[in-house]
């Protein structure tokens, strides 16, 4: 480097560390209305709405995807699973335990015979109709 290069650089390093000791940098002098400025204000002035579930999800206006159970995704990112409080037993089969539909299962996949059947009867147990399910 030239002699000229070399005190250009000297100075600049020396303006900068001047900058840096004699200057009062604090909060104050950076940004005096984030610092004087309650948290709740500045949160509040988000336009944004802070989503923390499913159906908040929704209720801001994102898709949900047709999915089971449905989804939904933020257009951050932020992604959200429909909560579905489902039975663990299906009440058209009320003397034993079947998985409600739309688990769909026939009788060769469950270890029950022979039991009541009422109401709609979603796994299609009592083919003949009359009230028997997975007849042997």
């Amino acid at each position: 480097m030239t002699l000229q290069m070399n005190l250009l650089v000297a100075g600049v390093a020396i303006l900068c560390f001047a900058a840096l000791v004699f200057v009062p940098w604090d909060e104050e002098t950076i940004a005096p209305e984030i610092v004087n400025t309650p948290v709740e204000k500045i949160v509040s002035d988000i336009d944004e709405p802070i989503i923390n579930n499913f159906e908040e999800c929704i209720a801001g206006g994102n898709p949900a995807m047709e999915s089971y159970p449905r989804q939904c995704r933020t257009m951050d990112g932020q992604h959200f699973v429909e909560n579905i409080d489902e039975p663990s037993c299906d009440p058209s089969y009320p003397d034993v335990c079947v998985t409600p539909y739309p688990i769909d299962l026939d009788c060769d996949e469950i270890s029950y015979s022979n039991f009541r059947v009422i109401g709609n009867d979603p796994h299609g147990f009592d083919r003949d109709n009359d009230g028997i399910g997975c007849e042997s």
